[in-house]
């Protein structure tokens, strides 16, 4: 899992920290005032995007309006509940 470009340059705009783990991340930011308050200005989406490399990944989730994407550019859901996700 890693921001997407604009996700990156968000975060180099605002000063936050994305550290990926198995399954996620984590984004740092500042807690000063001023910066909190230029984050709540923001519009634009921290977008991420995960890369998996198992083979049955299109089993188990379903495409979300995106066929005929390139596959970085596509959506896919999971309703799979977080405690039966392998650690």
């Amino acid at each position: 899992m890693n921001p997407t470009a604009a996700g990156a340059r968000l975060c180099e705009r605002h000063r936050l920290r994305f550290r990926a783990f198995r399954g996620g991340g984590t984004v740092y930011y500042d807690e000063s005032a001023a910066n909190l308050m230029r984050l709540r200005g923001e519009t634009s989406p921290l977008a991420f995007a995960l890369t998996s490399i198992d083979p049955l990944f299109g089993i188990y989730t379903d495409d979300v309006g995106s066929a005929g994407a390139a596959p970085g550019a596509t959506v896919r859901y999971s309703a799979t509940p977080k405690a039966t996700w392998p650690t």
